[in-house]
């Protein structure tokens, strides 16, 4: 891989959504294949079940449509398979959804045709800049919520990034709650393999004084110059403007992804069938043609 050769260190993971769909082109839904796919990605021991499915499959027979799929699976688990990536200490995102989201929303606000290449990163200010108060805005709701976390000494709370806090508070309730996940706990294998990036688990609290201080945690998990960038009385207005393209292509881009749930959602369906109507009240047409009934 190419990616391998200019960044060795790197671990590759494939998309789980991805080879779902690939799967779904050899087997039906119902097939076992299909269905513990499912499973694994809800609960990450039965991945070996999965395994095993596969392999049976393979040695029953050697000729049956998405056989060559199966063998490419199994010949390459280290790249997918959860109970190989978490002793990497890799236990999150097995899927491109962040990043097929952010392109996703990037064409829906700035459209799908090509720009120049300063266009282009105009654009990218732009959207950085609103990423931005988002994220900003998204810190004061964080800080708020976890005021009363008790894992940590309550004016390190507002130093301390949402990832790290998400993951520890969910290992601190498992704790209370004597919900034991060994041999399958992936943040007892990123102790073992990137120490440097550990974080706290229902393992290792028991030898823990809580409160904890933030200097235990990588500064990567904790924000800029370890100095709050919110204080309890700021406040954020969202002032940037995104000029909304009135061209063909981008009109349909933003509407598809509603008007494929329309039959399932009466309240999209209701704002279609009322601007529907509207439209029509107008009586403009962009085809003159298109005004009267075929004869």
């Amino acid at each position: 891989m190419a990616l391998k050769m200019v960044y060795p260190e790197s671990i590759i993971v494939f998309c789980h959504i991805h080879i779902r769909r690939d799967l779904e082109k050899y087997f039906k839904i119902e097939d076992d294949i299909i269905k513990y796919w499912q499973i694994m990605n809800k609960d990450i021991r039965n991945a070996k079940d999965l395994v095993e499915i596969i392999e049976k499959r393979i040695s029953e027979s050697q000729n049956f449509h998405g056989r060559e799929a199966l063998m490419e699976l199994l010949n390459t688990q280290e790249h997918w398979n959860p109970l190989l990536l978490i002793q990497k200490g890799c236990f999150m995102n097995w899927n491109t959804n962040r990043a097929e989201g952010f392109f996703g929303t990037f064409k829906q606000n700035y459209g799908y045709k090509r720009v120049t290449l300063t266009k282009l990163f105009k654009n990218l200010m732009t959207n950085a800049k609103l990423m931005l108060v988002q994220s900003l805005n998204s810190q004061k709701q964080t800080i708020n919520f976890y005021n009363e976390f008790p894992c940590f000494i309550k004016d390190d709370i507002s130093y301390i990034g949402k990832l790290a806090l998400d993951i520890i508070s969910h290992e601190y309730n498992e704790y209370l709650n004597f919900n034991d996940n060994f041999p399958y706990c992936a943040l007892c294998y990123l102790r073992t393999v990137y120490p440097e990036f550990a974080l706290p688990c229902r393992h290792t609290f028991q030898n823990m004084n809580i409160p904890l201080s933030k200097s235990i945690l990588n500064i990567r998990y904790l924000r800029y110059d370890n100095k709050p960038l919110l204080d309890e009385n700021c406040q954020i207005e969202q002032t940037i403007h995104i000029e909304q393209s009135w061209e063909y292509s981008d009109l349909m881009a933003k509407i598809s992804p509603y008007a494929s749930i329309a039959n399932k959602s009466d309240s999209v369906k209701k704002i279609f069938s009322e601007t529907i109507a509207r439209l029509e009240e107008t009586k403009t047409l962009g085809n003159e043609s298109m005004r009267y009934s075929p004869t």
